[in-house]
């Protein structure tokens, strides 16, 4: 689901994030809504936006927990998520995969390109 034209670009690029790590702070969601945009409609649109696209809401980083094997979902819809994870890792910049790749803890992406970064973080 494409975020709603109503909701701010900053959003869009924050539902990426998302998508691809799993989660989005309450903070950021703030952050990514402005003053302008957080008006009740437009925070009930956003919150839909991210369960829509099955990402957890947090209050902080580190609540944030990856499922454990029971949780996880089958493997066919595992394999889908990784086709749609490295379609919304290309729409991400050079940098944000790069913030990413350090945020999952990975070694030597500072030299890769973005291909290369794509493939890394797809595993």
């Amino acid at each position: 689901m494409k975020a709603d034209k109503l909701i701010s670009k900053s959003f869009e690029k924050l539902l990426e994030r998302g998508k691809a790590r799993g989660f989005i702070t309450h903070e950021e969601l703030k952050k990514s809504l402005g003053k302008r945009n957080s008006t009740p409609e437009s925070l009930e649109k956003a919150v839909l936006n991210i369960f829509d696209n099955l990402i957890t809401l947090v209050k902080q980083k580190s609540d944030f927990k990856v499922k454990t094997k029971e949780e996880a979902p089958k493997a066919e819809k595992v394999e889908e998520s990784k086709v749609e994870a490295a379609n919304d890792l290309s729409s991400m910049t050079v940098a944000e995969l790069k913030a990413l790749a350090k945020e999952r803890g990975l070694e030597g992406y500072t030299s890769l390109k973005k291909a290369e970064l794509i493939e890394v973080l797809s595993k």
